[in-house]
């Protein structure tokens, strides 16, 4: 499982969560033997520089790791030319606006990764300085075009996080029931449970549930009753760029834990 990713790029900001995230980013670095770079949507300056030089030597990483600065016309333009400049393949970022009562409410930078992203994405909406263990890791199953390589990807990032269990979702919408009505293909239990046994590189607990959602909040309030530390999902390209599936677009609203996105070559 190393060189999973070559380069792991974190997006910061000077905000309150500013060593969270950079925590977050160093131990997922770590976990995968890949190189961290740090982009900040700015132009170079010295406060600025020194704050990172600081923070990067809490992390004993003063001389592993580099900072794209990145100028263009809004903060996500500069992310993103500098995950192009920098060869990133995996970039992190926060992704809180504001909490809910129960639910979380995704950013406007993280909205915009969400659909622009180049490399497979991980939000963070709570980053914290000192490491949680990932304990439960879901992974959403596309029931009519699964990627098999997709499902032993997640597997091996769930034994490199040491996750005791995953869960393996199937989402069934309204228009999938219509057409399964008209005859199409089931997308039921045994459709979901055939797919995850083609997976492999995995030793822990293993559950597969299908959900039947109209609106997708359903999956989200899901994730946060099973306490999932990290929910991984698919993105197949479409016009060059990596597409957010319809059954998935509830999350350029609401995050309800640590959000992996990873795309998919047909």
């Amino acid at each position: 499982m190393a060189g999973a990713y070559r380069h792991i790029g974190v997006a910061s900001t000077f905000s309150p969560r500013f060593q969270a995230v950079l925590a977050e980013a160093d131990r997922f670095a770590r976990r995968f033997d890949g190189p961290l770079s740090v982009i900040h949507a700015a132009a170079e300056h010295p406060e600025g520089a020194a704050k990172f030089a600081e923070a990067l030597s809490r992390l004993r990483r003063e001389e592993k790791s580099t900072v794209l600065w990145s100028v263009a016309d809004t903060p996500t333009d500069a992310i993103l030319a500098a995950c192009v400049r920098g060869g990133i393949d995996l970039l992190l970022a926060g992704a809180l606006e504001r909490e809910g009562d129960y639910r979380n409410f995704v950013g406007g930078v993280a909205r915009e990764l969400l659909q622009r992203a180049p490399c497979d994405l991980l939000l963070l909406p709570k980053p914290e300085e000192q490491a949680a263990p990932c304990a439960c890791v879901a992974v959403e199953v596309d029931l009519k075009k699964p990627s098999v390589a997709l499902l032993n990807r997640a597997c091996e990032i769930a034994t490199r996080l040491e996750a005791k269990e995953m869960i393996f979702i199937g989402i069934v919408t309204p228009f999938d029931e219509a057409r399964i009505a008209a005859g199409g293909e089931q997308l039921d239990e045994a459709r979901l449970a055939s797919i995850v046994d083609q997976a492999s590189g995995f030793e822990g607990e293993v559950d597969c549930r299908l959900l039947r959602s109209t609106t997708g909040f359903s999956v989200c309030d899901f994730l946060q009753d099973a306490g999932a530390g990290l929910f991984i999902a698919g993105l197949r390209r479409k016009d060059g760029q990596r597409r957010l599936p319809t059954r998935l677009d509830w999350l350029l609203q609401v995050i309800p834990t640590n959000v992996l996105l990873v795309g998919i070559d047909d």
